[in-house]
């Protein structure tokens, strides 16, 4: 016989006894009883079955009690997490309808709108999502991801979206469609949609837990920290990192004709040892606005440091166009001033260009190339622009002293 078989038996012969001592008459003692236990094997049998049974009952009595205790626990859970929420409810999945919640589309429902979930959620958008989100929620939706219905009995996700706050001020009830679309002063919030989907076993219903967390204030903290990472705070433009990282990514998604300016202000550093580093800051504030002013909106501008501005201009086919930018931005820096002191100083740049993809593809070849033209223009008397032309010799604009073709500002 297996010792574990030994064991068990002579575990039955213990414990039976014990258990069922009220059942023991008073003229049989217990070790008395285990003797006849272990001689008589029916008796031994019967005592096996009934440790068995023993234990089985107190692991089930330990299970349900665990469950309970877990059940109990995701409730409090779920209340918690609907008291914060804004919106809450739930939906079953195989129904494709709202089982808890449905209040919160009391407006839609008696416009007479019915409870079905995939079309309320496509209308709700078209109200209330922001133009660009609509596309994630949809997609995002529980009900149109299958691989989140079948992917476990218990999944969860969440994702961020921007929703109307008049729908969220107007205690979250349903607001009927704009057919224009939304308006252009609509204030939007950020929202956080939290699911949970749980497969129900007793009906065999996936069953989603939807609510919907302000994270408005969140989003702005972080957006904060963003911008503090990535703009100068001086000019408000990008640093040289964000600079470089944004141009890579442009450059990375699809490579069309454009072209790399390297702005660097004339003789900036008489500004700061006349007048003072904020004279010098006030400066550099005003050349930024003058930079902005002659490039879209679009186009990619941030200060790379000291004196020195680089903007990447994409789809600026024709040179003629290039060369126009250039002359325009070297007449307007003339009019750039600072005033310090009852004195006043009077700003140029010099400006070097570097086409893509002619002479680069990425941020690094084109920063090289430009900065080449740029050293050119400095030697030629600055105040000018130089196009980067691959020979030694670069392209010079019509600003240059002495060219005949241009003026000095």
């Amino acid at each position: 016989m297996a010792l574990g078989s030994v064991a068990l038996i002579i575990a039955s012969a213990v414990t039976v006894p014990v258990l069922f001592s009220d059942s023991i008459p008073d003229n049989i003692s217990i070790p008395v009883y285990q003797d006849l236990i272990l001689k008589d094997p029916l008796i031994l049998a019967c005592s096996y079955v009934i440790a068995l049974l023993q234990c089985s009952a107190e692991r089930a009595a330990q299970k349900n009690s665990d469950l309970t205790e877990a059940l109990q626990q995701e409730k409090e859970f779920r209340s918690a997490i609907q008291r914060q929420a804004i919106v809450s409810y739930t939906v079953n999945i195989r129904k494709n309808c709202i089982v808890e919640g449905l209040s919160y589309f009391s407006k839609y429902i008696e416009s007479g709108g019915l409870n079905n979930y995939s079309r309320l959620l496509r209308e709700e958008i078209c109200a209330n999502v922001h133009p660009d989100d609509r596309m994630k929620v949809l997609e995002e939706s529980i009900l149109h991801s299958p691989e989140r219905q079948v992917a476990g009995k218990n999944s969860s996700h969440a994702f961020r979206f921007r929703i109307s706050s008049q729908y969220l001020n107007r205690s979250v009830n349903w607001t009927l469609p704009d057919p224009c679309g939304c308006k252009e002063d609509t204030e939007w919030i950020w929202v956080e949609a939290r699911i949970i989907t749980v497969n129900e076993d007793a009906t065999g219903d996936n069953i989603a837990y939807i609510d919907l967390m302000d994270v408005n204030e969140c989003v702005e903290q972080e957006n904060e920290l963003l911008n503090a990472a990535q703009i100068d705070s001086i000019t408000g433009l990008y640093n040289r990192s964000a600079l470089e990282k944004q141009i890579e990514l442009q450059l990375c998604e699809r490579i069309v004709a454009g072209a790399m300016f390297i702005i660097d202000m004339d003789n900036f550093k008489m500004v700061n040892d006349s007048f003072g580093h904020r004279a010098g800051d006030r400066l550099l504030k005003e050349m930024a606005t003058v930079i902005r002013a002659h490039f879209r909106q679009k186009d990619i501008i941030g200060r790379i440091g000291g004196d020195e501005f680089c903007v990447y201009a994409a789809n600026l086919r024709s040179i003629k166009s290039i060369k126009e930018k250039a002359k325009r931005l070297n007449a307007a820096a003339t009019r750039t001033h600072v005033t310090e002191q009852g004195r006043e100083f009077q700003t140029t740049v010099s400006i070097g260009i570097a086409l893509c993809p002619d002479f680069g593809d990425a941020y690094d070849s084109l920063y090289e190339h430009a900065d080449i033209a740029l050293y050119q223009a400095k030697s030629s008397g600055k105040n000018t622009y130089c196009i980067y032309s691959g020979e030694p010799r670069v392209e010079y604009s019509g600003n240059r002293p002495g060219t005949g073709n241009g003026s000095n500002g």
